[in-house]
């Protein structure tokens, strides 16, 4: 059975042995001198209840000072912890009310901590969990980026945007655009100001990104689109953007809606010789273009994500650009003209070509040019090709066999990975450069080469199985 002591009784005992301590001592212990010691004795701090107050925007909460007893110097400590009772915030406060704010939306909770200087002795508290209100309620938000324009207009100050992050880190990227959404720069910066300069007089925009690379979450703004330079913008109801240069006109951009065009043989008295980068790119009306005899390029991402071309004709092009047809997912055949020395980087992504016919004009197959086209079945070669580069055959996975020319030199690495339905490719005496891992992924291949060949070594050093062809033929 526990035993209680009333506090009367508690206190009578400690007076009388006070007494009992003293009461031999030279100078008789008042009551008043005891008293005076038990005050002096140490006592527990303790802490009133916590009152707050969220603001009417729900983005900061307002903490009123505790009330503290039991110690006569102390401090204050605010903790404020997230819904994972991570710390993000911590600060001291002998203010009346102080305002807290965890920079994110979301729940929260503020623990204040009273210390007893003199004693080392601690009590806390808690607000409980209370949720906050930021836009999108994010850990990351972004505010909109102040900028100025230079006097001679060829240049832009952007400041940097205000940024609320929880993990305190961020990255900063800055991307300028031109007037059909094509990047021109880019480049990363925390300072407080950054120049842009497009490099060119028009119209053009910024896009800045932040990333709180704890969390993976970004945030865009963007200054919306500016002129710079001496520049009249574009006719919006022109069906062509053009430029003219030493007699050739370049269409810069189609504006039109038809799903069937035919380019014209010239713009402003001038002949068009140029399909200009990006000129068509996005276009998802489009479905069949004819180019006249004129036009001898396509410029980089011409007809890039025009989703439903099926069909080009140019019966004069000699260049594709980089990505020219990327990600026409509806182009099943296409016509390539003797005179065209190269198919770029991964001029015919993602299409859906089911043959290809390479003239012998042809000397290289560029990076990924058909990489991902899962319903290219046949590529038939004219004498003339001199290189194939990496991933040009990338996930090609209908390709079924190859026969490479005489005179093809070099196979670089990673041609031919994950063509699942390869069963069979030649490869003449000519080829004398042969990277690794051409055929990765390849598992049902078989190599016809000539004894001694470079090709007869590889398919012996990877295990690929192979065929030896006659050294009569």
């Amino acid at each position: 059975m526990t035993k209680r002591i009333c506090l009367p009784f508690l206190c009578l005992t400690l007076l009388l042995a006070f007494c009992c301590a003293f009461a031999l001592a030279e100078e008789p212990l008042t009551l008043d001198s005891l008293m005076t010691e038990i005050e002096a004795a140490p006592k527990a701090v303790s802490m009133g209840e916590l009152s707050f107050e969220v603001s009417g925007d729900k983005q900061s909460i307002y903490i009123d000072r505790p009330e503290v007893s039991g110690a006569a110097n102390y401090t204050i400590a605010y903790n404020i912890y997230d819904s994972n009772s991570v710390p993000v915030n911590y600060f001291y406060s002998d203010a009346e009310r102080v305002a807290a704010t965890p920079g994110y939306g979301g729940l929260f909770n503020v623990f204040v901590v009273v210390t007893d200087t003199d004693t080392g002795m601690t009590v806390s508290g808690n607000i409980g969990w209370t949720e906050l209100n930021w836009p999108y309620a994010r850990r990351l938000t972004v505010s909109k980026a102040a900028f100025a324009l230079s006097e001679d207009r060829k240049s832009v100050y952007v400041d940097r945007p205000e940024i609320r992050c929880k993990s305190g880190r961020v990255t900063i990227a800055y991307n300028i655009y031109d007037d059909h959404s094509r990047p021109v720069n880019y480049f990363y910066s925390t300072e407080k100001r950054v120049a842009a300069t497009p490099g060119y007089d028009g119209k053009f925009n910024i896009f800045i990104t932040v990333t709180d690379p704890e969390s993976n979450e970004t945030d865009t703004q963007n200054i919306g689109w500016q002129i710079l330079g001496d520049y009249t913008p574009p006719d919006p109801t022109a069906e062509y953007l053009y430029t003219v240069s030493d007699g050739q006109a370049v269409i810069t951009r189609y504006q039109g809606s038809a799903a069937e065009v035919t380019v014209p043989e010239a713009l402003g008295g001038a002949p068009v010789t140029v399909v200009g980068d990006g000129a068509f790119t996005g276009n998802e009306t489009l479905a069949r273009v004819t180019l006249p005899a004129s036009v001898k390029a396509i410029g980089d991402n011409a007809f890039s994500h025009c989703t439903g071309l099926a069909q080009i004709d140019m019966p004069g092009v000699i260049s594709i650009g980089i990505g020219a047809f990327s990600g026409c997912a509806s182009l099943e055949d296409i016509d390539l003209n003797d005179g065209l020395s190269e198919i770029a980087d991964y001029a015919f992504q993602g299409t859906a070509l089911t043959l290809v016919t390479v003239p012998g004009s042809v000397e290289v197959i560029g990076e990924g040019a058909f990489y991902g086209c899962e319903a290219l079945k046949t590529v038939d070669f004219e004498p003339g090709l001199k290189e194939i580069r990496t991933n040009a055959f990338y996930q090609c996975r209908k390709l079924s066999y190859m026969t490479l020319p005489e005179g093809t030199e070099t196979l670089r690495t990673n041609v031919f990975v994950s063509c699942l339905d390869f069963t069979s490719i030649t490869i003449p005496r000519s080829v004398t450069v042969m990277e690794p891992y051409v055929f990765l992924r390849c598992q049902r291949v078989v190599i016809h080469c000539y004894i001694g060949s470079v090709a007869h070594e590889y398919a012996k050093y990877y295990g690929h199985r192979f065929v030896m062809i006659d050294q009569g033929t």
